[in-house]
């Protein structure tokens, strides 16, 4: 293992997968598939910052003004690049009754009915979530969600074929390059997160993201025929929701 390649290679995943000021001007499209197994680790900086304004909240008696604000603060941090995802997969997979129809749907740059509700029920049913968390725990949800959400969207690449209309799409390099090391990489960096839970509610957490990514290869399979970026982004965007609402149910019962 190369660390300079490593650290170049993290640092490409936090260009890609956030908004922070991150500059890399000798980077090629094939260190985005090789940083892949990196986004994990981007999503624990967003958690990160995240946990911030939740803290502030949380202290000042505002546990769901700051939760809200955490989801927020996540949104900036990321430029809404999964929730983005999970809109145009919501109104393509909603509107559109075979493959050619839902991407082309998906690719409007317009916002349908079913877009604007999942996003509504993604930002208020993670702050939601974490408003009733206590402070320590609410940062060890937002770790989780961000780092497990992404390990689940990006596992998704290697089981299933890339589908996309416009082969200039951004995460096509992501599509072609991500190899089977780099798959187990990203598994074993998020996994971590659910050993802070107790350990039958760490196995029941397990259990649904095996199942919440089995539907998701079956679902996509059967609709699209594969993946798409934006079919990406609304399974990480539905792993973050499961488990943020498992967990403040569950979590007062271990």
């Amino acid at each position: 293992m190369n660390p300079a390649r490593e650290w170049h290679l993290f640092r490409v995943a936090l260009q890609f997968y956030t908004r922070l000021p991150v500059r890399i001007e000798d980077w090629q499209a094939r260190d985005l598939g090789e940083a892949s197994k990196y986004a994990p680790l981007a999503g624990g900086c967003v958690a990160l910052l995240s946990g911030l304004p939740w803290s502030l909240g949380w202290l000042a008696g505002q546990p769901l003004l700051g939760a809200l604000l955490a989801v927020v603060t996540g949104i900036l941090v990321t430029g809404a690049f999964h929730e983005d995802g999970l809109a145009d997969a919501l109104d393509g997979l909603g509107g559109g009754q075979n493959p050619d129809q839902i991407l082309t749907i998906m690719k409007d740059s317009r916002v349908g009915t079913y877009g604007v509700l999942a996003l509504i029920a993604s930002v208020s049913l993670r702050a939601a979530a974490l408003s009733v968390m206590p402070l320590a725990a609410g940062w060890a949800m937002l770790l989780t969600q961000h780092m497990a959400g992404r390990a689940l969207a990006v596992s998704l690449i290697g089981a299933l074929p890339y589908v996309q209309a416009d082969q200039l799409s951004k995460v096509k390099p992501v599509a072609q390059d991500l190899d089977p090391s780099s798959r187990v990489c990203v598994v074993a960096l998020a996994a971590p997160t659910l050993l802070w839970w107790p350990p039958a509610l760490s196995l029941v957490l397990l259990g649904m993201l095996l199942g919440l990514r089995t539907l998701c290869v079956r679902g996509f399979r059967r609709r699209l025929g594969g993946y798409t970026g934006d079919l990406l982004g609304a399974a990480e965007q539905l792993t973050e929701i499961l488990l943020v609402v498992m967990i403040a149910v569950l979590w007062p019962f271990f």
